[in-house]
């Protein structure tokens, strides 16, 4: 593949470093502010966060490196991204079984409304991303 990967794999690539990019930013912030609660959060909210750094942080940087890796046309490239786009999938469903779990759509606060926003992205771009790098293999 040459640099900058195919046509096909240019949106596998912008999706891989938004979603790597974007990841890491939302944890930084949510960090170094302490994980704060929204009120209508349940305590086991912040816990979830805490826990899940490691896990997203692994994926955002499965992420990130696939991004680079597709673009510059290494084959491990395309394995990281798989490794990541399932990964998102997987935060996904983990987010939607809690907020479910703990009734936290009842009160659609912008907290949660940017969660959705995200589980949304989790799901489509990451199905859309195993396609595309599976396909392009």
């Amino acid at each position: 593949m040459q640099i900058g990967g195919s046509g096909e794999m240019k949106p596998a690539v912008i999706m891989l470093l938004l979603t790597g990019i974007g990841n890491t930013l939302f944890y930084i912030k949510i960090a170094l502010a302490g994980y704060p609660l929204h009120p209508n959060h349940p305590a086991a909210y912040r816990d979830l966060q805490q826990a899940a750094t490691w896990a997203d942080g692994w994926m955002g940087l499965m992420a990130i490196v696939g991004g680079i890796g597709v673009l510059l046309g290494w084959d491990w490239g395309r394995l990281a991204g798989i490794a990541a786009a399932a990964a998102l999938i997987h935060m996904g469903f983990l987010d939607v079984a809690f907020h479910l779990q703990h009734g936290m759509y009842k009160s659609l606060d912008p907290m949660m409304l940017v969660m959705i926003v995200v589980d949304l992205w989790a799901f489509g771009a990451g199905t859309m991303m195993l396609v595309l790098l599976w396909r392009g293999r």
